[in-house]
């Protein structure tokens, strides 16, 4: 979450760009992760 002033918080939010040839099942597979790691994505 970023903070703006005067106190407003923004959700960032993460989407594919580019599938790049993966199948379905990897695409599911590379959702989770991000899901599992989103607030780490957010910081770096």
């Amino acid at each position: 979450m970023v903070t703006f002033s005067p106190g407003i918080q923004v959700e960032p939010e993460i989407e594919l760009a580019k599938n790049s040839g993966y199948s379905r099942i990897q695409l599911k597979q590379i959702e989770s992760i991000v899901e599992v790691h989103s607030d780490e994505l957010c910081q770096a």
